[in-house]
């Protein structure tokens, strides 16, 4: 291996370590509000959409399947739900 492809496979190891590192605190953030990651990232073009979201069209930003999507909005509606009945 030449001393210029050592260079590029240091900067992608950076590139990973920062990225994960990244991923870690955004986690360690919403952990106060015991959302995850995706969750508010799915909350988020939800908000961006407005009134056109379906989960569809949810999954041609996030580039996952609408199943994956699909579960994931159980997940998140479903904690809401239980946050507001137990806050009755």
């Amino acid at each position: 291996m030449s001393r210029n492809q050592d260079k590029e496979y240091d900067i992608w190891i950076l590139f990973s370590r920062v990225y994960h590192l990244i991923a870690m605190l955004r986690k360690l953030e919403l952990s106060k509000y015991d959302i995850l990651p995706v969750q508010s990232y799915i909350l988020f073009i939800i908000n961006a959409l407005g009134n056109e979201v379906t989960p569809s069209k949810i999954s041609e930003y996030v580039y996952q399947q609408r199943s994956t999507i699909l579960i994931v909005l159980v997940n998140i509606f479903s904690i809401t739900f239980f946050v507001q009945e137990r806050g009755k």
